[in-house]
């Protein structure tokens, strides 16, 4: 329907231009100069005119293939239809572009849960590339190993060679446990290791724990398991003494 009204608008120009050359040949032929100028401005205009409706639909394609590619969803077509012969066009292209928009939206809120979850966690997270770019690196891992100038974007290799070193080659042995000095004191941390590939490029992705301060939360349990059970012990003792000792006291 849209290309069918195209044709149809210019077949019409075609005409008017034909008719208005032909008024053009006719003046000179009559010898009326005046008129024929008159015509041939009409002409040119005509022509300036055709020339403009025929190259706009290449140049609002353009404009939209452009904003796709530069991710820009802001653009609005319809409004720009002049008649009828483009207003189903350019409402699929909004259509399309409303589409990518909310492809887009829905694309950041699902990263922005995904970051918010890995921020949450307690176990220290970074990715990183083999050369050492830092892709993403949670609040645990900076905390855990007392890194606060390691962030996204950030180069681990140049920044701290040793633990890049640990780390990259970790990605081959995929579980393995390090010893570390944090500030003063000196920690061992359990190393999980993996590699993936994304849009062809490569990424380690690591995960850290602290395992003394696990160990350390275990034991308490179990200490607190090992005295409520040492107490219960101790009070099925002493119940058969005090009843002793309560019918010797009656005798």
């Amino acid at each position: 329907m849209v290309f069918r009204n195209f044709r149809l608008n210019i077949i019409v120009r075609i005409v008017f231009l034909i008719l208005a050359i032909l008024g053009f040949v006719l003046f000179i032929v009559d010898s009326e100069p005046i008129r024929a100028v008159y015509i041939g401005i009409l002409i040119l205009l005509l022509l300036l005119e055709f020339f403009y409706y025929a190259d706009k639909l290449n140049r609002d394609l353009n404009q939209f293939f452009i904003s796709i590619l530069h991710d820009d969803f802001t653009s609005v077509f319809k409004g720009r239809s002049r008649g009828r012969s483009f207003r189903e066009l350019y409402g699929t292209l909004d259509d399309i572009t409303l589409k990518f928009r909310l492809l887009r939206k829905e694309k950041e809120m699902r990263n922005q849960y995904l970051y918010s979850l890995i921020e949450r966690i307690k176990v220290g997270i970074i990715s990183f590339e083999p050369e050492g770019m830092v892709h993403m690196v949670n609040k645990a891992f900076i905390e855990m190993l007392d890194l606060p100038s390691l962030k996204n974007g950030r180069n681990l290799k140049d920044l701290d060679p040793d633990l890049f070193s640990i780390l990259e080659s970790g990605a081959a042995i995929e579980k393995q446990l390090i010893k570390r000095r944090v500030g003063d004191e000196e920690k061992e941390f359990s190393i999980t290791s993996a590699g993936f590939k994304m849009e062809d490029r490569f990424y380690n992705l690591v995960s850290i724990q602290d395992i003394r301060e696990e160990l350390d939360k275990r034991e308490l349990e179990a200490w607190q398991k090992l005295i409520r059970v040492l107490t219960h012990e101790i009070m099925n003792s002493v119940s058969p003494i005090a009843s002793l000792t309560g019918s010797l006291h009656d005798l």
